[in-house]
């Protein structure tokens, strides 16, 4: 996938997305253990 056709704005949000996804994810399994 290519970063330079893309706006800074979008990759930003990607990320945002996809560390948001992992982190929601990881807090989820954490309180599933922890319950």
């Amino acid at each position: 996938w290519d970063l330079f056709g893309r706006e800074p704005s979008e990759i930003f949000r990607l990320a945002a997305g996809l560390w948001y996804t992992e982190r929601r994810a990881l807090i989820t399994s954490l309180y599933t253990l922890l319950r």
